[in-house]
């Protein structure tokens, strides 16, 4: 007579569960590590991936490569792509010219003069500026990445919770005028914009008046160089067709 062994019966189940236990576990964790280095690649990727270019460095000499412009909070370069195996080249401002990337045209900006003094130096060293306009009237755009503390943070329920920190990309710009051919900052505040932009538009008197009193702001800068460049009233100066002359 045959004996049954109850446990036998139920052994194929068990080990069936173990490994679908397993598997399931092991999904997990692949998921989780996946989510992870997708995180780390995303980082990567805001700071701006590679793209076919070329840059001039002082001697004149032109190369041509896959570049991007890095930047962290203590200074922004040049990488150029040396492959998967090697790490990227890195060119500081000071060792270079102009670089163009796609459509983007920047050169290096190797003093920082500043309209209101009572600000502090945007950059002591060469750096990067990405060309808006140029002619006559020069509009060049700076961008650093700069730490920004006590940002809100959401917790349990959706609350939102102080101290948290993140980075964010600043942009300033930079400005040249037939009136004065020196390269200076705008000024970053709303209040100064207008009485110390003022003297780069003396030769057009009405958006000059217009400016001392501090009628527009630094939200209107494309609508004064709009007004300066087609000498138009400013109050005539849409800010849709403002934003016609640079993106």
């Amino acid at each position: 007579m045959k004996v049954i062994n109850p446990e036998a019966q139920f052994r194929p189940w068990r080990v069936a569960l173990c490994w679908l236990l397993l598997v399931v576990a092991l999904g997990v964790a692949l998921g989780a590590q996946a989510q992870d280095r997708s995180i780390g690649l995303l980082e990567k990727a805001s700071a701006g991936k590679f793209r076919p270019g070329h840059y001039t460095t002082l001697d004149g000499q032109r190369h041509a490569g896959s570049i991007r412009i890095w930047r962290d909070e203590q200074r922004n370069l040049l990488q150029v792509d040396q492959g998967k195996q090697t790490a990227p080249l890195n060119l500081a401002p000071a060792a270079l010219k102009s670089v163009v990337i796609g459509a983007d045209s920047l050169i290096v900006v190797r003093h920082f003069r500043h309209l209101d003094a009572k600000e502090t130096l945007l950059s002591a060293q060469p750096d990067f500026c990405r060309v808006k306009l140029s002619g006559n009237v020069q509009v060049l755009e700076h961008e650093r990445l700069v730490i920004t503390n006590n940002l809100p943070m959401q917790g349990a329920g959706g609350m939102m919770y102080g101290g948290g920190s993140g980075k964010t990309l600043m942009t300033t710009w930079l400005l040249r005028t037939p009136a004065d051919t020196s390269l200076y900052v705008v000024p970053g505040s709303s209040d100064a914009f207008g009485p110390a932009t003022a003297r780069l538009f003396i030769d057009y008197p009405a958006l000059c008046q217009q400016l001392s009193a501090g009628y527009v702001g630094l939200d209107d800068f494309k609508r004064v160089i709009y007004s300066y460049i087609f000498k138009r009233e400013i109050g005539q100066v849409s800010y849709e067709a403002a934003s016609t002359i640079f993106r």
